[in-house]
């Protein structure tokens, strides 16, 4: 099975740094940047495409080409670790190089591929006390847009109105299609800070649209499913439990 690995940029040539992390990414770049990602990333392959507003009409457009297996990426990658194990003893492991984790991701898409799941992916945080020593696996819940993937046959896709939430939407109608999803929890990739860097979704965020978005969710997906902050407050109102 051909897994293809995509880092979804925005106005971010000079600063990408997931293709130094992950072997073998392409670019997913607008082409009115094109450009500039060529100039100052000689040797990353791009995919161009016509320019768009937000991240999700990004990755309906991949999903529009018919490229089978795509996985995709921030372009914003850090570090990529083992949650299994105590930071200080990850030389005994060996380094996670750039063609292992590529592997890793590989791998994860057939078991996911195994066990019935279209939606698998990766923890965002990488931090082993996230990490549940008899949960290696998760099949339930949601599934961070940074560092997934979606498997041929999934009928999977991403709505015109969604610009910012795309991870909540898309983990949810995969929960409607198919219920579950597979996240492989003993790898983590962490990425850089979410509001404090320029490109990307900064220009799309801010907390109307974030508000406007959430109620769009509720109203397709139903309002039961989703919980609210001791706090009260709408921006963190996303987080959800699925009755099953």
């Amino acid at each position: 099975m051909k897994v293809n690995i995509f880092i979804v940029t925005h106005k971010r040539a000079q600063i990408i740094s997931t293709h130094r992390h992950v072997k073998g990414c392409v670019a997913v770049v607008s082409s009115d940047q094109a450009d500039e990602y060529h100039k100052y990333n000689p040797g990353l392959e791009l995919l161009v495409h016509p320019p768009v507003v937000g991240k999700a009409a990004k990755l309906q457009w991949v999903l529009d080409q018919k490229i089978s297996n795509p996985f995709f990426l921030d372009d914003d990658i850090s570090a990529i670790g083992r949650t299994f194990v105590n930071p200080k003893n990850t030389n005994k492991l060996g380094k996670i190089t750039p063609e292992l984790i590529r592997e890793i991701i590989v791998e994860t898409a057939h078991l996911s591929k195994e066990c019935g799941a279209y939606l698998y992916g990766f923890p965002n945080q990488l931090k082993p006390m996230y990490y549940h020593f008899n949960q290696p696996f998760k099949v339930k819940g949601f599934m961070p847009g940074c560092c997934f993937g979606i498997l041929d046959g999934s009928k999977l896709f991403y709505d015109k109105k969604i610009v910012l939430l795309d991870d909540m939407f898309i983990s949810l109608l995969n929960v409607y299609y198919h219920r579950y999803c597979f996240r492989n929890e003993r790898y983590a990739f962490q990425f850089g800070p979410m509001f404090t860097t320029a490109g990307g979704q900064a220009e799309f965020r801010n907390l109307k649209t974030e508000a406007i978005e959430t109620q769009i969710l509720k109203d397709m997906f139903g309002r039961d499913i989703f919980g609210k902050q001791k706090d009260g407050s709408a921006f963190f109102e996303r987080h959800f439990n699925l009755p099953f």
